[in-house]
């Protein structure tokens, strides 16, 4: 469930904004993303601002993708306030369950809360062995994020608006950030800081 039911092993997804999703999840559902329930490809320079609540006993819902199955995450981020239900499992800002994919310089500044459930973080639900996270954050629950929990590092609001934060981000060609005024953007979104 989500834009894209699945991203095959040799599919991209690049260069993709969607803002005002919301995403109402019946109970027992699997794989449960605002972009894309699965990825099993690349998803790459994209974002997600979002609401997703989800039912009773869900599995693997994330942000932008619900199950990053042995594909590669790169360059995107969420802004999405994740509730989760009973018996909810695999949660995550990001990615509700990263199985041995790749999540490389990114970040979600939103909020996964819920109750009875198990496995949840603000960045990443849950990762498997051998799967790969690098310089990637998230807003900590003190800045009204989290939980902090599982992968990535936590930063405050005022860490996320100074690229020193980001370590070894391309703020030349693909992020674009104004010091110590907001977040990162994708430079492609033509946000301009101005004076």
């Amino acid at each position: 469930m989500g834009l894209f039911g699945r991203i095959g092993r040799n599919g991209w997804v690049f260069d993709l904004g969607l803002e005002d999703v919301s995403i109402d999840v019946p109970d027992h559902a699997l794989r449960v993303g605002g972009l894309a329930g699965e990825n099993a490809g690349h998803v790459v320079n994209c974002y997600v601002m979002a609401t997703i609540v989800g039912g009773n006993y869900c599995r693997s819902a994330g942000g932008l993708v619900g199950v990053n199955w042995l594909g590669v995450v790169s360059d995107c981020y969420t802004v999405a306030d994740m509730l989760a239900s009973t018996g909810g499992t695999q949660v995550g800002g990001l990615v509700g369950y990263n199985y041995m994919g790749t999540l490389a310089n990114c970040y979600a500044a939103g909020r996964v809360r819920g109750e009875d459930i198990e496995s949840f973080g603000a960045l990443a639900g849950h990762s498997s062995e051998h799967a790969a996270t690098s310089s990637c954050y998230y807003l900590a629950a003190s800045a009204g994020g989290g939980p902090d929990r599982g992968v990535g590092g936590p930063v405050t609001a005022e860490q996320m608006s100074q690229q020193a934060t980001f370590v070894d981000w391309d703020f030349r060609e693909t992020w674009t950030l104004c010091e110590g005024r907001g977040r990162p953007h994708l430079r492609w979104e033509g946000i301009t800081c101005g004076d």
